[in-house]
């Protein structure tokens, strides 16, 4: 399991915001490269920016002096590169990842099942599980569509090994659709899964051209977004396709995080 980082207290927040986030229109800008920019403000080439490193070639705005501290991810009052370049007014459209709570949690569940199998020295070599056993303790999911049997074991050969343990856990929380499709971006950004599925009225995982006419909330121009993302032309969406529609298919919690923060008094102070 990967170590957990130390979380200051905005990050806390954000992290929480992330699991009820919901779409954004506010666009990224990218004022350079953010490699550029944080090598013209690491002054002394120590690799991190301090506070007074980067005010300096960014500004002392609240909303600059916020994003320090929100993107300062293991709280040591310097940004590192990678964590410079996930501010997204810095990294723009191509800004870095950030740590994904969902996928520690996937993490912790994965710790917790190998601790167990190493207990029992016939799996301990191998990580496996029994299909039947492993799901005892998700009955309540026994429901799903398709059933959790064949999400937990999908090749059906009666052994739930550590990568489909992983990607079981990873569905349930919503990190992937039950076919395995990931619905989480490095950067933070998600897909409109729940749209999606609301689109997609006949349940047959596509959204047809009349579904996304009706069902997707388009404005004047939505049968010629339809037409755009149909790339293959066969005349319904994928996910993939999906995600190309511009402003509904992908929700952007980062962005409407800091859009919410912006008022407040808190980043006024000098900290």
């Amino acid at each position: 399991m990967s170590k957990p980082i130390a979380l200051n207290m905005p990050l806390v927040v954000l992290l929480v915001f992330l699991s009820t986030a919901t779409a954004v229109s506010q666009t990224q800008t990218a004022n350079a490269p953010a490699a550029e920019i944080f090598t013209k403000a690491d002054t002394n080439n120590d690799k991190a920016l301090s506070r007074e490193e980067y005010e300096a070639v960014r500004g002392t705005t609240p909303e600059i002096r916020r994003d320090f501290f929100v993107f300062d991810l293991n709280a040591d009052q310097m940004l590192s590169e990678a964590e410079f370049a996930s501010i997204p007014s810095v990294g723009g459209p191509q800004r870095g990842p950030i740590p994904d709570p969902f996928a520690e949690i996937v993490e912790q569940l994965l710790a917790i099942i190998k601790k167990q199998a190493a207990e029992k020295p016939d799996v301990a070599d191998k990580v496996e599980f029994l299909t039947e056993r492993f799901l005892v303790a998700f009955q309540k999911v026994s429901n799903e569509r398709p059933p959790a049997r064949i999400i937990a074991d999908p090749d059906q050969d009666g052994i739930v090994t550590l990568d489909e343990a992983k990607r079981f856990f990873e569905i349930q929380i919503g990190i992937r659709r039950v076919d395995g499709q990931r619905l989480r971006f490095d950067d933070g950004r998600l897909v409109n899964n729940n749209l999606f599925l609301y689109a997609d009225l006949n349940a047959n995982n596509v959204i047809e051209r009349q579904e996304f006419i009706e069902r997707t909330f388009g404005g004047a121009n939505v049968a010629e977004e339809f037409k755009t993302a149909d790339t293959d032309k066969d005349e319904q969406l994928t996910l993939d396709e999906w995600c190309t529609v511009s402003g509904r298919c992908v929700e952007d919690p980062i962005l409407n995080f800091l859009s919410y923060s912006e008022s407040t008094s808190f980043w006024q102070s000098p900290h």
